[in-house]
């Protein structure tokens, strides 16, 4: 069996899950829908309002760095999400687990990431005096409905919605998959990606959870000291 998760797939989940969330969180807040770019309806106040590139700054090329002239730009918070339990998705279960249980090296590295990213956003506050990255620790968000998906009204948090194989784990969500009869009742879509239904979740507790998901605050404290000012 492979000893590392692929850093494409890794890459892939964590570049859509950031977009899902995006998209949800705009919705909570009251933004409208982003359409993609190459929408036709993407026109006028439509394309005001912003478009979807499907695309995230996932990578370790020298211009992922060029974010941090975010601050630089004019930006003053700004969220930084962690890594994802990459160890509990479908596509890892279907690979590396035997009993259904996540695998224990993936869960390993991202114990040992999310800790030492909230360190390092810590250090760039300090340095800027004050409290501009925001870690979202998605990890601990998605813990949750993965250990107890009952009490989040999902069937299931360990089979993805679509996919083959073991778990619905294997390869991608094609025409060919199999497919569930309601999305909503599981945690993870495919084998990388959670349903519309469990972003939502991951979404509550970026807007009003505690420190222990968003550090050093939660989206509502900042839109409300926003509004101060």
């Amino acid at each position: 069996m492979p000893t590392l998760v692929p850093m494409s797939r890794s890459s892939i989940f964590l570049s859509t899950l950031t977009i899902a969330l995006v998209m949800v969180m705009g919705q909570q807040i009251g933004s409208e829908f982003l359409l993609p770019y190459l929408n036709p309806e993407l026109t006028g106040q439509k394309l005001l309002v912003g478009a979807n590139f499907a695309s995230a700054g996932i990578g370790i090329l020298n211009d992922t760095g060029v974010q941090f002239r975010l601050y630089e730009l004019g930006a003053r918070k700004v969220i930084v999400t962690g890594t994802g339990p990459l160890g509990c998705v479908p596509s890892v279960l279907a690979m590396r687990s035997t009993n259904g249980e996540c695998a224990v090296e993936p869960t390993r590295a991202t114990r040992i990431f999310n800790p030492q990213l909230v360190q390092m956003l810590q250090g760039l506050n300090t340095q800027l005096g004050s409290d501009v990255f925001i870690a979202a620790n998605v990890n601990e968000m998605q813990k949750d409905f993965i250990k107890d998906p009952q009490l989040f009204g999902f069937e299931t948090s360990k089979e993805a919605c679509c996919g083959q194989g073991p778990h619905n784990g294997l390869g991608l969500c094609t025409p060919q998959s199999n497919l569930c009869s309601n999305r909503s009742a599981y945690a993870f879509w495919d084998p990388f990606h959670p349903t519309e239904r469990a972003n939502g979740f991951i979404v509550q507790q970026m807007m009003i959870g505690s420190i222990k998901y968003m550090n050093p605050m939660n989206l509502s404290t900042i839109m409300a000291m926003d509004s101060i000012y």
